[in-house]
This record gives structure tokens, C-alpha cells and sequence, in this order.
């Protein structure tokens, strides 16, 4: 069996994981939600033409009979989202790869960002409609109140346990004296 100090530290799961729930999280379901609306208001825009058993043509507007030949909607947003997956992706590969060095503390930087950034357009969301009620309204808090839960736990796990010995060796590239003899310990004791 060979010694653990040998080879380089490998990569603990936890990371695997924080970085595929921040991917997902922050990069795929948000780009999946503006797609979808884009498809939806493309969707509704178009002119459908059909022909009947009788052999007419007969248009039939989605949007109804006032709909416009395409639907307008802010293209900044569909933008800052893609510029925003874009970036969570190439940081996340980075921070899975382990290089260079510094990307551990970008990981965590990017995340605490846009975290705080959701949680306040969240806030600010919840404060402009607590005046309003309705019959699915105590879902709707209840739903927006979990989501700022999670904009919480997300990343305090992920600085959590990117800030962990394993995850610094990792990243570092090599074990600190004490890490190996504690290593060093563990092996003694497993042999």
C-alpha cells in the first residue's frame, strides 16, 4: 500500500458537489426558466395558418386578435442570465479542476454575489407584493420563503467546505507538514 503523502491530494466529494449544486443552482435552472419563457412568448407571437377539410387557409393568432408580429421583452435579461450561467460554468470547471490556485476564492466570491443578489431581489420582490392577497398566497410565501432559505444554506455550505483541510490540500496542490503526519497517523492505524 502506498503512502498517502506520495500523490497529490485528491478531490473530496463535498467540492464535487458544491460546485454541481452552484452549476445547477445558479446556471442551468435559471437558463432553463428564460428559454422557456422565450419559447413560450415566441410561441404566442406566431401567426398559425391551417388548412380546413374544405380546403381554406385560416390564420389563427395565438396571442389573440390583437397580438403583435412578435412579442417584445427585456433582451438585457435574457442576456445578463446567459453571461451570468456562462460565468458560473467556466468558474465551476476551474474550481472543479483545482487550477490555478486563486479560483477557490473566486468560487466562493462569485457565489456570495449572486446569492446576495437574490436574496434581495427577493426581499425587495416580498415587500412590493405584501399587500396583496389571494387564495394561493400563503403558497406563494411559503415558496418564496424557502427559496431565501436556500440562498442561504447554498453558500455557507459552499464556503464551508471549500474552507475545509481536505479542500485547501486540494487546491494547494500539496499536504502541510501536520497534514501528512496526521496522515501519516491514519495509515498506521487502518495497517
Amino acid at each position: 500500500m502506498t503512502r498517502p503523502t506520495t500523490s497529490p491530494p485528491p478531490r473530496p466529494f463535498g467540492v464535487t458537489l458544491a460546485i454541481l449544486l452552484c452549476i445547477l443552482f445558479f446556471a442551468v435552472i435559471p437558463s432553463l426558466t428564460i428559454f422557456s419563457r422565450v419559447l413560450i412568448e415566441q410561441h404566442i407571437a406566431s401567426n398559425n395558418t391551417f388548412i380546413l377539410p374544405d380546403g381554406t387557409e385560416t390564420t389563427i393568432i395565438s396571442g389573440g386578435a390583437n397580438a403583435p408580429e412578435r412579442v417584445d421583452f427585456d433582451r438585457s435579461a435574457l442576456y445578463r442570465q446567459g453571461a451570468i450561467s456562462v460565468l458560473v460554468i467556466v468558474f465551476g470547471v476551474f474550481a472543479w479542476r483545482g487550477k490555478p490556485t486563486w479560483i477557490r476564492f473566486a468560487f466562493m466570491a462569485l457565489v456570495l454575489v449572486i446569492s446576495a443578489t437574490l436574496i434581495y431581489q427577493n426581499l425587495v420582490l416580498f415587500q412590493a407584493n405584501s399587500l396583496q392577497g389571494g387564495t394561493g398566497q400563503t403558497w406563494l410565501d411559503f415558496i418564496r420563503n424557502s427559496n431565501i432559505l436556500f440562498l442561504f444554506l447554498l453558500p455557507i455550505y459552499v464556503i464551508w467546505y471549500l474552507n475545509r483541510a481536505p479542500a485547501r490540500a486540494f487546491y494547494r496542490g500539496y499536504y502541510l507538514q501536520h497534514e501528512i503526519e496526521w496522515l501519516e497517523q491514519q495509515h498506521a492505524l487502518d495497517a
